[in-house]
């Protein structure tokens, strides 16, 4: 058993190294196919690619990539092919039921894509060989030769970009969603008599447990701000959503944040402000360029997934936080302190207050 997973180990890793030494000359071919193309194929294979959050990143590295190239769309082919428990992320698989790992696959990340307009066709396969386009005549992304060659997404790639540019590839909304949302919305606040409205996105999650909410703490939290007049809308995690606060919430808002990514980001947007602990949500804020959060807790001691310190500013703009490069916003704050109701307190209150 050892030896097969040793020979599994090693096979991956050589294909993984073959996958990248590739990389740069496919990135020549793309310059040069790229004149006489319309659209980049992208292939997101979960061989080698997280069943996450993460894919967001990924999809920011591919619309940059598109418009360096000067395309007008993109095709998006996930290949939903598993990564082997035995050789990596086991902790991760062994959380999920396989209805969960394929909701992600068929909903969770086609949604995702389906905020970028320039990607215009999304398909989900169980083989990249079911890909009919000529990869051997259209820009690829991540760069390559061959659609059964898994390659991993290296997301440090764009860190210059991102350091340097002053725009971000951000998702849009869908049409006419607002004219949902905005009765409930209106209707939930003007009973409530309340100035505004804080979204909590609650993680409870059986992988990297970790990273979860702390729901006495938020209760109390949600207590504060509705004596500031301010009501609080939690929105429960999407995999394990029977634990939320105790508070009484708008459960049509919140079921429409749960099943349409479209809903949850336009609830993001209208906020006045959004609080995480590290999840994969968030991702959905800070990847944006001025919707206002505050992430708690950004390097959990404990967690089976680090936040990369390259990402981020060296220089704290206010104590105690830390902004990602591209952040133009002085109203989004990544907090290394634990979740505890005076660290939220101190935190919002900071928010409050103007720079």
């Amino acid at each position: 058993m050892k030896f097969s997973v040793f020979c599994e180990k090693l096979y991956l890793r050589i294909r993984g190294k073959l996958g990248n030494f590739l990389i740069p000359i496919a990135k020549i071919r793309n310059n040069f196919l790229s004149k006489d193309s319309e659209h980049l194929i992208i292939i997101y294979d979960l061989q080698s690619n997280a069943l996450s959050f993460n894919f967001l990143q990924f999809l920011i590295d591919a619309e940059i990539y598109r418009e360096k190239l000067s395309l007008n769309f993109s095709h998006l082919y996930i290949i939903n092919k598993h990564r082997s428990e035995k050789t990596r992320w086991d902790t991760f698989y062994k959380a999920y039921s396989k209805s969960n790992l394929e909701k992600r696959a068929n909903y969770l990340l086609p949604q995702l894509a389906n905020l970028f307009p320039k990607i215009i066709k999304v398909k989900v396969l169980s083989e990249a060989n079911q890909i009919k386009e000529p990869i051997f005549s259209i820009p690829t992304f991540p760069p390559t030769f061959f659609k059964a060659l898994p390659i991993s997404n290296n997301h440090d790639l764009v860190l210059s970009y991102l350091q340097s540019n002053t725009s971000l590839p951000e998702g849009i909304i869908e049409f006419n969603l607002s004219k949902k949302i905005e009765p409930l919305l209106r209707k939930w606040l003007k009973n409530k008599n309340a100035s505004g409205f804080v979204v909590i996105t609650i993680r409870n999650s059986k992988f990297d447990i970790s990273r979860n909410s702390k729901i006495k703490v938020i209760d109390k939290f949600a207590d504060y701000l509705k004596s500031l007049n301010i009501e609080v809308l939690p929105i429960p995690d999407s995999e394990n959503p029977s634990k939320n606060i105790k508070h009484e919430i708008p459960s049509e808002l919140i079921k429409m944040a749960l099943e349409n990514i479209h809903a949850r980001f336009y609830l993001y947007k209208r906020s006045m402000l959004n609080i995480f602990s590290p999840n994969g949500p968030s991702m959905l804020c800070t990847y944006s360029l001025d919707i206002p959060y505050i992430l708690m807790d950004l390097y959990p001691d404990k967690s089976e997934v680090k936040q990369r310190e390259i990402w981020f500013d060296p220089s704290p703009f206010i104590e105690n936080c830390v902004k990602p490069y591209w952040s133009r916003s002085n109203k989004q704050f990544m907090v290394k302190e634990k979740e505890t109701f005076l660290s939220l307190k101190k935190h919002f209150e900071n928010y409050r207050k103007p720079f």
